[in-house]
């Protein structure tokens, strides 16, 4: 299993079309819409939301 984390369009297309988990942090002015449609899993409001939930995320991708 592999995991993206990203905040731009292009990387989480590029993710999601991997076979990746991807995970988008909006970081910047895009709307959210615009990281969900290029194919996030997830979307946070920044690095610190993320950051509260990660151990959560990891252990929940990595159960058998």
């Amino acid at each position: 299993n592999s995991m993206v984390v990203e905040n731009a369009p292009l990387g989480i297309e590029a993710g999601h079309r991997a076979g990746c988990f991807v995970i988008a942090v909006n970081t910047g002015p895009l709307p959210d819409a615009t990281l969900l449609q290029a194919g996030a899993n997830l979307l946070y409001p920044s690095m610190t939301a993320l950051s509260k939930d990660i151990e959560t995320i990891i252990r929940i991708a990595t159960a058998p």
